[in-house]
């Protein structure tokens, strides 16, 4: 499957910008997180795992 950031869903992302003030690495969190969820993904494995709870679009799961 091909999984890759569209400027089409800046608008998906903004949303999550503004609310959480998000700043630096958390801009690039937020557009990871927006993408994954627009290519269908359910479950993200990830040692960030606090990070990227906060936007709620799937399962979050620290594999550590």
């Amino acid at each position: 499957m091909h999984c890759a950031y569209s400027s089409e869903l800046w608008g998906s992302v903004s949303p999550h910008l503004s609310k959480e003030s998000l700043r630096g690495i958390g801009v690039f969190d937020a557009i990871l997180a927006v993408t994954l969820h627009a290519n269908g993904i359910t479950q993200f494995y990830t040692r960030n795992a606090k990070e990227f709870k906060r936007f709620r679009l799937f399962e979050v799961i620290n594999p550590f």
